[in-house]
């Protein structure tokens, strides 16, 4: 045999790992899932897949998108509260979804004309919305900026705050604090 027809010969010895390695069958996704698995048995922590929390974000970014202007628009007739439920009603909670993430996007995209139309780009505006969120929520002294507020407000001797009163105006100035 030449040099040149041994090139088109196999090595055997390489074959036979490459083929142990083929024919087990590994996937990404299988990986993937065995060290969700592992992690959720060793460390009782639940690793969410790469799906999982694009729609988290997406679910997410449209509920506060759609809380803020209920907010400018409803003022004190908005409740937290009840809008968790009725969006949870119509979307279903960032862990169970009704809707995949790009129908939640495009239904944003028919509401809001900042929202690009096309699903992928509207998902990747919700994303990106939503990760300008957490940014801004670490912003150093955002926390403490709304502590110097309510401190500031117990040390006005001139506001006294009289909860058995039916009125809620008292709770008003300190919810007025939260607006952005």
């Amino acid at each position: 045999m030449t040099t040149a027809s041994r090139k088109n010969v196999p090595n055997t010895e390489n074959n036979t790992e490459k083929e142990t390695q083929t024919t087990t069958k590994v996937t990404p996704e299988k990986l993937a899932l065995a060290v969700i698995a592992a992690v959720d048995k060793k460390f009782s922590v639940t690793l969410d897949t790469k799906e999982q929390r694009i729609a988290k974000k997406v679910t997410y970014a449209a509920q506060e998108i759609l809380r803020k202007d209920l907010l400018k628009l409803a003022g004190n007739n908005f409740s937290q509260k009840m809008w968790n439920k009725i969006f949870d009603t119509i979307f279903g909670e960032p862990n169970n979804l009704k809707y995949s993430p790009e129908m939640i996007a495009q239904t944003m995209a028919i509401i809001y004309p900042n929202i690009p139309n096309k699903p992928q780009a509207a998902v990747q505006f919700l994303i990106d919305y939503c990760d300008s969120l957490k940014e801004h929520n670490k912003k150093p002294g955002k926390q403490d900026d709304h502590l110097s507020d309510i401190e500031a407000l117990l040390e006005d001797e001139d506001l006294i705050f009289d909860f058995d009163d039916e009125s809620e105006d008292e709770l008003d100035i300190l919810a007025d604090l939260y607006k952005d």
